[in-house]
């Protein structure tokens, strides 16, 4: 649970894959109305504060590969970025064959950083 956002969170149950084209799964949407309850609107201004880069798939219309980047990110991820994915956080489709390669760089630099 990241936040009260349809794609800050994951799960790994059967319910998350299919159902996130329209909805969390059932137990996130559960504990996000509990933590309404008990926090009100200060849970939609308290933002997850990502301390590392993150490679996940985005569902939709279409399963895209998003990068996220910490909030203070280095200049070596902020260079691989720039090369491999849009200013909208996706893999540009030229890179889509050598994911691995894209995958091990970002896990270097974000492993470097620290």
């Amino acid at each position: 649970m990241r936040g009260p956002g349809l794609f800050e969170n994951y799960c790994s149950c059967p319910d998350f894959r299919p159902s996130i084209r329209w909805a969390p799964a059932k137990h996130i949407e559960a504990l996000l109305l509990r933590l309404r309850k008990r926090h009100g609107p200060t849970l939609e201004s308290k933002a997850y504060a990502r301390a590392r880069a993150s490679i996940s798939l985005q569902y939709g219309e279409t399963i895209d590969v998003r990068l996220r980047l910490p909030a203070a990110p280095s200049p070596a991820l902020r260079k691989l970025a720039g090369l491999y994915f849009d200013s909208a956080g996706l893999l540009r489709q030229r890179h889509f064959r050598s994911f691995h390669e894209v995958n091990e760089a970002f896990r270097k630099a974000d492993l470097e950083k620290r």
